[in-house]
């Protein structure tokens, strides 16, 4: 146990030296006092965006860098997707050679297919005009799969596209 001398010392220090620590709650407030204006530096969003992208966010990413030749994208777009491969093989690599569009083809299967699961369509007749239309609407359930994360779309398509785990076979 400090001696209260020496307690008040340290509390008395750290309100001296560090008044925007002690006093404020607002981490934006700590920064721009301590650091400057770093905002324009750090963008939070994009971390979270390159951390656990969604698919449209992926399609995104690896369109950029496959077509605008962007190496930091399409580099990334390719970890990704080589993170996704060892994850379905166990890290044996065992895979058909599969291209990227394979893989985005596949996906954009899958999403079509939700779609599909999860819509309903009616025929609607107008009085007025005396003509009949498809009406589509969605089930109250819908999440929009653009929006999930790709990881498990990716590893699906890889597995659906011939990614094999290791057999456990022991000799």
């Amino acid at each position: 146990m400090l001696k209260p001398n020496i307690s008040i010392s340290y509390i008395l220090f750290s309100m001296f030296f560090f008044p925007s620590i002690v006093l404020s709650k607002n981490t934006s407030i700590i920064d721009s006092q301590l650091f400057g204006d770093i905002s324009k530096y750090i963008d939070t969003p994009k971390a979270t965006y390159y951390a656990a992208p969604s698919i449209q966010d992926l399609v995104k990413i690896c369109n950029n860098g496959a077509q605008k030749g962007s190496s930091n994208e399409y580099s990334h777009c390719l970890g990704f997707l080589e993170a996704a491969q060892q994850y379905v093989t166990k890290g044996t690599g065992n895979c058909p050679s599969i291209s990227l569009k394979d893989i985005l083809d596949n996906i954009k299967y899958q999403i079509d297919k939700y779609e599909e699961i999860n819509t309903t369509k009616r025929w609607v007749y107008d009085n007025k005009n005396k003509t009949k239309f498809e009406v589509t609407s969605l089930k109250p359930n819908y999440i929009n799969p653009w929006q999930q994360p790709a990881f498990p779309f990716i590893t699906d398509a890889l597995i659906e596209l011939g990614c094999k785990k290791p057999s456990n076979t022991t000799q």
